[in-house]
């Protein structure tokens, strides 16, 4: 406490201790601490040097965060090679990326044995990149790879086939889907477009080009062809090592396509008559593999990445409509073809379904997966896996699997051959794929027409 000095009635002086108190008395007044403050406020406040650079570092770094994302956030909106930018997808096509989560195990239960695995590989890294292979009236196969030669491969009394020096140069572009009909070759090429080669004379002929990215076909008897234009996405020349072909690669195309959500993929029909090729189906999202009714009254589509397949109605009450024939499949569909009876079609899946496919709902990670598309092909795992659909209703009436990959894997097209083995093309092969007869099973009698 704060005394007043001590008085004498002889002495008048204040000790020095009692000096010193009433001296700290005055300074800690009230009106001593108001005059401090005041002054405090009108001087500049001065930080010590090191608290002043730790600021001023993290004011830059904010503000080279806030700078390095905005500039990376744009650039995660626009496609890497400056062709536009990625595109919003709508919730409904969210949906059918994810429709096939949890499919696969069921399927593959449908095939316990694996049957897959039966099948021979003939001339095993002669043929690389054989998307399809069709046989002739004669039992030959015919094969074209990916970098345009045709190579055909006869058959023998011991039920081998002899590869012949390839019989045909097509010309520059990837040759995918193909169709024999007597001496003639269609093909559906991506670079060139929709193709036809005489093989007695080795002409070929442009039928229609269009149309980018032509996928694969399928002939009525009126001779008028219905194929795919799976993007309007343009394949590219690929860069190899040196001593190896370059070829056109068509699954970076497909890899951008997906990446920018481009549903930009047709269903067109060619006429032989007028030279005219219209378009019956668009907006579809990487159109693939395409096959005709028995009777001509209905088309079917591959919509890889909407993981189904469409049924368009050509003639009849529904001519023109639209509907679903297989959906939520349990993995990327490629190919389709009808089987020698007419009552079944073929589809191929050329990769499983993959949680992948969730993200590509988030538009900036996919401009990310844009900027590393090969880098995603790692974490697709390998599958052979063959579907058999019904053709009234697309029911799953049988199912073809080599599970694990390691025989067959990367199915890109099924054709039955007339003694009723199975010729698989394989994007990724490099062989003649030959698979036993498959007989009639009793799951034909199967009710559901979604994959369960």
């Amino acid at each position: 406490a704060c005394m007043a000095p001590s008085e004498s009635s002889d002495v008048h002086e204040v000790d020095a201790h009692e000096a010193n108190e009433a001296d700290a008395c005055e300074m800690d007044s009230p009106a001593t601490h108001v005059s401090d403050m005041a002054m405090a406020l009108r001087a500049p406040r001065r930080w010590p040097p090191s608290a002043r650079a730790v600021a001023a570092a993290l004011l830059c770094h904010s503000v080279g965060v806030v700078l390095v994302g905005a500039f990376c956030g744009a650039r995660a909106l626009s496609m890497p090679d400056g062709t536009g930018p990625v595109l919003h997808i709508a919730p409904e096509r969210v949906a059918l990326l994810v429709s096939g989560a949890g499919k696969l195990a069921t399927v593959l239960a449908r095939d316990p044995s694996e049957r897959l695995r039966a099948c021979v590989h003939w001339h095993r890294g002669q043929i690389v990149g054989p998307e399809s292979i069709v046989a002739s009236a004669n039992g030959s196969l015919f094969a074209l790879d990916r970098v345009g030669w045709l190579h055909r491969a006869d058959p023998s009394a011991d039920g081998a086939y002899k590869l012949a020096p390839a019989i045909a140069y097509v010309g520059p572009g990837r040759p995918l889907g193909a169709e024999l009909d007597a001496d003639r070759l269609r093909i559906a090429d991506s670079l060139k477009g929709l193709t036809e080669l005489e093989l007695p004379s080795g002409r070929l002929a442009v039928l229609s080009n269009g149309a980018a990215y032509v996928n694969d076909l399928a002939t009525d008897a009126s001779g008028r062809v219905y194929f795919t234009s799976s993007t309007r996405e343009p394949v590219e020349l690929t860069r190899v090592p040196a001593g190896q072909k370059p070829f056109y690669d068509t699954m970076g195309a497909y890899l951008r396509t997906m990446a920018r959500g481009d549903a930009t993929g047709r269903l067109l029909r060619y006429n032989p008559e007028t030279f005219q090729t219209d378009e019956l189906l668009g907006g579809l999202w990487f159109a693939n593999g395409v096959a005709l009714a028995a009777g001509g009254e209905f088309a079917l589509v591959v919509e890889t990445l909407g993981l189904r397949v469409l049924r368009l109605w050509l003639t009849g009450p529904k001519a023109g409509a639209v509907e679903s024939f297989a959906a939520a499949l349990p993995g990327l569909p490629d190919g389709i073809s009808r089987s020698a009876d007419g009552e079944t079609f073929w589809l191929a899946i050329i990769a499983p379904w993959t949680p992948l496919l969730k993200l590509l709902k988030f538009r900036m990670l996919r401009g990310l997966l844009a900027r590393v598309l090969p880098v995603v092909l790692r974490f697709v795992k390998p599958i052979g896996l063959v579907l058999r659909l019904r053709a009234s209703d697309g029911a799953l009436v049988d199912v073809l699997a080599d599970a694990s990959g390691s025989h067959v894997s990367s199915v890109s097209a099924v054709t039955e051959a007339a003694d009723g083995r199975l010729l698989l093309g394989q994007l990724m092969g490099d062989s003649l794929v030959v698979c036993p007869r498959v007989d009639e099973p009793a799951a034909c009698r199967s009710e559901s027409a979604e994959v369960a």
